[in-house]
């Protein structure tokens, strides 16, 4: 998450935290606020399922920069680099 909010910026990278969250079933509010709710539901996640719907998140985001902007297909390769690490 901090590696993401560095480069999308906290609120994005924890709303897409508490979304990969309420895929895994877990009741969040996406609000962007990394508070005790979102803190308790990652701590009861499986991290490696929390992490997979993370990444798949993270990647289905940077794909949308690309629809929007397609000069932003330069930077694909790192941004999924980074985001499978």
């Amino acid at each position: 998450v901090f590696d993401l909010s560095v480069n999308m910026g906290k609120r994005r990278a924890v709303r897409l935290l508490q979304k990969a969250l309420m895929r895994l079933g877990h009741r969040v509010v996406e609000d962007g606020i990394f508070g005790p709710t979102t803190l308790a539901a990652v701590n009861l996640s499986l991290s490696g399922l929390l992490l997979e719907q993370f990444r798949n998140l993270a990647k289905e985001f940077y794909n949308q920069l690309i629809e929007r902007n397609p000069k932003l297909f330069i930077f694909r390769r790192g941004w999924y680099n980074r985001e499978m690490q």
